[in-house]
């Protein structure tokens, strides 16, 4: 059977949204549910800091013993809930008891990653994203996807901030897959293609990583590394062999040469 589409997978932090603006949003959460409990907005600002410093402290510890012998999808998925709830637990210790009952729902952290970005103040898209997809809507064979590490609530509430649902085919995240992205044996990337039936070889993976571009090219897929401006990443051009550009602009001439 012929191929009859090509299938586009879009990392989100780094390449369609902006962590700053993300963390942004998360703070005005916290300062949603607790300023009626009698924080101030500097005491919240304090009490995010050190709890998303925890977090990810833990996130990045549970990433990087990723996998050491034959991979557990249930003992990863218990260990990083286990993270979420020192987070939840670190911050409704700090409340007052009076107002616990009412702020404990509020902290649960599939709540938080959704309404945190899909009700948040601030804008997290890159400025020329919503331009690229439009454009990329032009090519009838060309289905797209998000695909992050961060939880499937937190892909769905960035997708419902910017009325982006009709653009993409699936979300996915650590959940959906149940394996971390970076995993060496490319468990998340193996489980993503076969989630949504597409085939590498028609698959292009829009990263901005190194661990992305060996994961994805492991499995046959096309890599583009979205290396900003202020981009912290120190590969060159010159020392890889897929293409590297500074924003989504660049991509459609890639797209369109090998859809062509």
């Amino acid at each position: 059977m012929p191929q009859t589409h090509w299938d586009l997978f879009f990392d989100l932090h780094g390449v369609l949204a902006d962590v700053n603006a993300v963390n942004k949003n998360y703070q005005s959460y916290l300062e949603k549910i607790l300023v009626p409990a009698g924080f101030s907005q500097d005491k919240v600002m304090d009490i995010h800091k050190k709890a998303f410093r925890g977090w990810l402290k833990g996130i990045t510890h549970l990433f990087n013993k990723q996998e050491d012998g034959v991979f557990d999808s249930d003992s990863f998925l218990r260990d990083y809930h286990q993270i979420d709830n020192i987070w939840e637990n670190l911050i409704l210790n700090i409340v007052p008891l009076k107002h616990r009952d009412t702020i404990k729902p509020l902290l649960n952290t599939s709540l938080v990653e959704y309404e945190a970005l899909a009700d948040g103040p601030y804008s997290i898209l890159f400025p020329e994203v919503l331009s690229v997809l439009r454009e990329c809507t032009k090519f009838d064979n060309l289905r797209m996807h998000v695909a992050s590490s961060a939880s499937s609530h937190h892909v769905k509430g960035a997708v419902i901030l910017h009325n982006l649902s009709d653009f993409f085919q699936g979300l996915i995240g650590y959940d959906t897959v149940r394996a971390p992205k970076k995993a060496s044996s490319g468990i998340y990337f193996k489980t993503m293609l076969q989630l949504v039936k597409a085939n590498p070889e028609y698959s292009i993976f829009v990263g901005d990583t190194l661990e992305e571009a060996n994961l994805a090219t492991k499995f046959g897929m096309t890599y583009v590394m979205v290396k900003r401006k202020n981009s912290t990443s120190i590969i060159e051009p010159k020392n890889v062999s897929f293409a590297i550009i500074e924003d989504l602009t660049d991509l459609m001439p890639i797209i369109q040469e090998l859809m062509d």
